[in-house]
């Protein structure tokens, strides 16, 4: 199932689950200053062959708490539901979100094990906000703010394709496809400088600016992306077109939408708190759609099989 289905399949789901009232939204308020999100994976789907039991703990539980951010909140609790055939393998987890929980400056609230044979894992955080923040609400001649590279996820597919060595990674890129560590933090500022709209790359980013397009029934016309150097390095020696940053999924980065003064608030927040961040395109008006360099972008993003 592509991209395009599958967010097709999303919305009929939440119309039919009644949740609809959260579908434009990366985190759904639960009431007055809290806002909560669940991510779950599928172990042979999510776990890179490099990855440590312990690392795929720590990646379900920052994929939950960068949505928190999306949405403008701040993480302060999570809860997750595994399902393994191993109890070791259970246990490894565990320490692998407790390293995630501790990073995030969170507590664990409940945890629980189940026997699986495929195994699998649901996270679900818990932060707070002075003001929820949705995908609704980008306004033509607002600025496109980009929080945080991207290229970690594009440089783990390069590797998964066979078009770069798994030695070609290393340093702080490797421990990155191994245990992202997306801007959070930001997700307060997000609140308070204002920003209409935001939203955090999980199936990439064309697809993350391709849903606030949609929601905003806007055109996004993009003139640059903020892209690891590391990733950019190896991308270019395996001969990969600079576009294809665009579909660099799993970095966990975030996408802000704001005016002039909103924009400048949170490059300023990201100046100080050492964020890479810059403003990299434009709401215009339109039917949805994003373009890049004057081209339009084929939304595509992690294909679900």
């Amino acid at each position: 199932m592509g991209f395009a289905e599958w967010s097709d399949y999303l919305k009929r789901l939440a119309r039919e689950s009644r949740s609809s009232q959260c579908l434009q939204f990366d985190a759904c308020s639960i009431t007055e200053g809290l806002v909560g999100s669940m991510d779950g994976y599928s172990l042979p789907r999510s776990k890179l062959p490099w990855m440590s039991m312990k690392d795929w703990g720590w990646k379900a539980v920052v994929a939950a708490a960068s949505d928190i951010a999306a949405a403008g909140g701040r993480p302060i609790a999570l809860s997750y539901s595994v399902g393994l055939s191993s109890l070791e393998d259970g246990i490894e987890v565990a320490r692998g979100v407790g390293d995630a929980a501790e990073w995030l400056g969170v507590r664990v609230s409940k945890s629980d094990f189940n026997y699986s044979e495929e195994g699998w894992i649901d996270v679900f955080v818990l932060g707070e906000t002075a003001r929820p923040v949705g995908r609704v609400g980008a306004r033509p001649g607002m600025y496109v703010v980009q929080i945080g590279h991207v290229g970690v996820g594009l440089a783990a597919r390069l590797v998964l394709e066979g078009k770069i060595s798994l030695d070609a990674l290393s340093g702080r890129l490797l421990e990155e496809t191994r245990r992202p560590r997306p801007p959070v933090s930001a997700g307060a500022a997000i609140s308070s400088c204002g920003l209409a709209a935001a939203s955090d790359n999980s199936d990439g980013l064309a697809a993350t600016i391709w849903n606030v397009a949609e929601a905003s029934r806007v055109t996004v016309k993009l003139d640059r992306i903020l892209v690891n150097y590391e990733a950019l390095d190896l991308a270019s020696s395996a001969g990969v077109e600079y576009s294809e940053f665009l579909y660099s999924w799993e970095d966990y980065n975030l996408i802000a939408v704001g005016w002039e003064r909103e924009a400048e608030c949170i490059i300023d927040w990201c100046r100080v708190n050492g964020v890479a961040c810059e403003i990299v395109g434009r709401v215009v008006e339109g039917p949805p759609a994003v373009y890049f360099r004057g081209e339009v972008v084929d939304i595509r993003g992690w294909e679900w099989k």
